[in-house]
């Protein structure tokens, strides 16, 4: 460096301790050198080398290396607005604690000596907290409930059996064990969040939250209407066949089943249509009495129902009979109704062509001897009717019964099929003849209980013959 007149000399190099003297010269060249002096540069310190060192869910530790020439280090959490010492022993480590779980942290490292150079430059380092390992939760819930049903839903909490202890708390309850909760979100619908906390007993800082959502449905805003085709929804016991018309209203999508006392299945699935029929081709099904019969309309978007009904009531057999006594040896006879049921009418036929009779227990006087059979026709209050048969011998001596067997068909009046029930006999031959004698069918039965087929007879009465190899039985039928 040269200058003219007093200098401060600066220079740079790299640190070490340096020898300086100072030349002096005039205008002709004469020069003198000064005395030597030792110059000590020192080297600044350097940028520390922060990293990551070992972490928990709610805390992570930094860590640095140590710096030649630093006397001790400072850390701060605030971007340097206040400086404190590392936590650690050694004075080259620092623990950031109470962090949320996965939560981020960041320091400000700095190196401080006894120099003139100050501190060193700061490092500025960021670090993760650990995140919790997932519990192997699994959740099943509904996610949706219906007024109709009190807004029942359920939620299932299922863990694996690998030893630990978990707990369940939904919606903040007490805690309780995994399993199948029932959740009753009441009569008012809307949208309900359910949230459901899952504890590892060995973890009690890491737990598996989640929000659920179920919404209450309102049922659907129809109904539906059910009509007998009989009049009051009555049915006769020789009634085959129950019909129902379903009928379809506005804010009801579909019919989804009918049951019967809501426990035996009659249809799964009624068509979607504005109306439709449940048939009830079995009525052995219905007890006597009053039966309900359910249909449940459904709405397809909630899948929430309700229920309609109908109270149908099924007329049991009626049951009928009469007993008849001799009142003089002239042919006179009274006979006593015995049906142990309310009755509404009586009808009488004494088997000899005289007038029918409507009384309770009438008097009938025969004019001539021969075999006689005797109807009574009792229809009970609801309409329905049965006919107990009798034939009977009429002599000088009086009355006496023909047969041995009790003989039990229907429906009387006849239709399309007449059932016979015998008590005795199991096979033999059956006679149908009209009043005239002439006969109109007549076929073998290997069972006590058959079906006749009526088809192409007319309608009227007619005497049908049952030939056994004990007895010949003889009732009047009626077909309509």
């Amino acid at each position: 460096m040269r200058s003219n007149k007093d200098s401060n000399f600066y220079f740079k190099s790299q640190p070490g301790i340096y020898n300086i003297s100072v030349v002096a010269q005039d205008s002709i060249f004469c020069s003198n050198i000064s005395n030597t002096i030792l110059a000590y540069i020192n080297a600044p310190l350097p940028l520390p080398n922060v990293g990551c060192g070992n972490k928990t869910v709610t805390s992570v530790e930094y860590s640095w290396g140590s710096l030649i020439g630093a006397t001790s280090y400072q850390v701060s959490l605030d971007s340097g607005s206040n400086w404190i010492a590392p936590s650690g022993s050694s004075g080259l480590s620092h623990v950031v604690s109470g962090l949320p779980i996965n939560g981020l942290s960041k320091i400000w490292v700095r190196a401080l000596d006894n120099n003139i150079c100050g501190p060193s430059p700061v490092s500025i380092s960021t670090c993760q907290a650990a995140n919790c390992p997932r519990l192997p939760v699994t959740i099943t819930a509904d996610t949706k409930a219906c007024v109709s049903d009190t807004g029942k839903a359920s939620v299932t909490v299922a863990m694996p059996n690998d030893g630990k202890v978990y707990t369940v708390s939904i919606n903040n309850n007490p805690p309780a064990k995994p399993g199948k909760y029932t959740l009753k979100f009441g009569t008012s619908s809307g949208v309900y969040n359910v949230s459901v906390k899952v504890i590892d007993s060995s973890n009690l800082v890491c737990s598996f939250d989640t929000l659920l959502q179920i919404t209450n449905y309102d049922a659907p805003s129809g109904n539906v209407q059910i009509s007998s085709s009989h009049s009051n929804g009555i049915y006769c016991h020789y009634d085959s066949i129950i019909n129902l018309k379903v009928r379809k209203l506005v804010g009801v999508d579909s019919i989804i089943f009918a049951k019967l006392d809501l426990q035996t299945l009659i249809q799964t699935q009624l068509k979607s249509s504005a109306s439709d029929t449940i048939l009830i081709t079995n009525t052995n099904i219905l007890n006597a009495g009053n039966n309900m019969i359910t249909v449940r309309e459904k709405n397809n978007l909630s899948g929430c129902y309700k229920s309609s009904a109908i109270l149908i009531t099924k007329v049991d057999k009626i049951q009928r009979g009469f007993t008849h006594s001799v009142s003089n040896p002239f042919g006179n006879v009274l006979f006593t109704d015995t049906t142990l049921k309310a009755i509404g009418t009586h009808v009488w036929d004494f088997g000899d062509g005289s007038k029918d009779s409507v009384s309770l227990n009438p008097t009938h006087q025969y004019l001539s001897n021969g075999v006689f059979v005797v109807s009574l026709i009792d229809k009970e209050l609801h309409g329905c009717y049965d006919t107990a048969w009798k034939a009977i011998t009429i002599s000088k001596v009086g009355v006496s019964e023909f047969t041995k067997s009790e003989i039990n068909m229907y429906p009387i009046p006849a239709h399309n099929t007449l059932h016979i029930d015998l008590s005795n006999s199991t096979k033999g031959v059956y006679t149908i003849t009209d009043m005239l004698g002439k006969t109109v069918l007549t076929n073998t039965f290997t069972s006590n209980s058959f079906d006749i087929l009526l088809d192409g007879i007319s309608k009227g009465y007619y005497f049908i013959n049952i030939h056994t190899e004990e007895e010949t039985l003889v009732r009047k039928l009626m077909l309509e």
